[in-house]
């Protein structure tokens, strides 16, 4: 089940060039939601984020239309400190930003990031890295470890990526929280609105039953599959509820805690295991933060239902295109 995603293919395919590049066509069916970058020479600018990106890779250099050169590995160290003035390393919750992941090989818009390598980036997020082969975000990396390097500078990053408290059963002060305090407002529904996103949760995960400012601990939280987990809104009758994208429900971990990586006080009794979300083959783990690809869609995991805010899409369109692979079985990350 979990490969018919990839089996059934209307896609982007990478092929090799008499020269041995990369060369891309495209699905014209897939229809590109290449509208929130702007380009100037060897950085693009994300609209949505106000971040702006070098185009290459660490150790590559733009020509005027694509990368050259082969990308630079250095340990988590190295790339902390390697940028060049005015540059830095960014945050996961930054990287992941620039993940297509209706794509692979690689996993974002190779138009914008041209000769992407498909491997592993490093994060400033200690222990944290981006595969760019998948899109999937990797927790407990080796600081030792030689990996890719991209570095990013300014915009709204503080804007755009703190959304919440993170208040959790183990956090670290030595790590940076993804959120800030103000940023998630409970509701006297007992529902919880993050201003950064505009997005509206429901406090516990479903099964479990809010009362007393706890997710009771006499109700436990319910299992699903993946085609069951969308069917949830529409069984319970929660009109305007629905199960979220992989990036909408990414934006709520908080790196700095683990077991569960969220806000405890926003969100209590939080179960640490692995939450579904609607991106097919995607789910968030809520014990350490990590996005995991290629999940088996019959596997049971918990759910948490959201609904539009004020800002959803915009919060979540950070640019798209074709990558290396890609597929229409699988809503991409990106809205036109």
């Amino acid at each position: 089940m979990a490969g018919r995603v990839w089996l059934r293919l209307a896609l982007c395919v990478s092929v090799l060039t008499a020269g041995g590049a990369l060369a891309q066509t495209c699905n014209p069916n897939a229809a590109s939601s290449f509208t929130a970058w702007s380009g100037s020479g060897d950085t693009v600018t994300d609209s949505s984020t106000g971040l702006i990106w070098q185009r290459c890779a660490a150790g590559q250099s733009f020509n005027g239309g694509t990368c050259i050169g082969t990308a630079n590995t250095a340990t988590w160290a190295a790339a902390v400190t390697g940028a060049a003035l005015g540059w830095r390393l960014p945050n996961v919750k930054e990287l992941e930003s620039i993940v297509e992941r209706r794509c692979a090989t690689p996993a974002m818009n190779t138009a914008t990031f041209p000769a992407s390598p498909s491997v592993n980036f490093w994060s400033s997020t200690p222990g944290w890295a981006v595969s760019f082969n998948d899109g999937s975000a990797l927790s407990g990396q080796m600081a030792s470890t030689g990996m890719a390097v991209r570095y990013v500078q300014g915009g709204n990053a503080f804007a755009a990526f703190d959304a919440g408290p993170g208040a959790a059963t183990n956090c670290s002060p030595n790590v940076p929280q993804d959120r800030t305090p103000a940023q998630l407002v409970v509701n006297a529904d007992d529902t919880v609105t993050d201003q950064t996103t505009g997005l509206t949760w429901r406090r516990c995960a479903e099964g479990m039953i809010y009362a007393g400012g706890r997710c009771s601990s006499i109700s436990t939280y319910n299992t699903y599959s993946w085609s069951q987990a969308l069917a949830v809104p529409e069984l319970l009758g929660n009109a305007g509820w629905r199960v979220p994208n992989v990036k909408e429900l990414e934006s709520l971990v908080d790196r700095s805690c683990a077991n569960p990586a969220i806000s405890g006080g926003s969100f209590p009794d939080q179960p640490a295991v692995d939450f579904w979300s609607s991106t097919p083959g995607w789910a968030v783990s809520f014990n350490d933060g990590s996005v995991l690809s290629g999940q088996t869609y019959s596997a049971a995991k918990a759910v948490r239902l959201v609904k539009d805010g004020a800002s959803a899409a915009e919060s979540f369109t950070t640019g798209a295109g074709g990558a290396g692979l890609c597929t229409t079985q699988a809503p991409s990350d990106f809205v036109s």
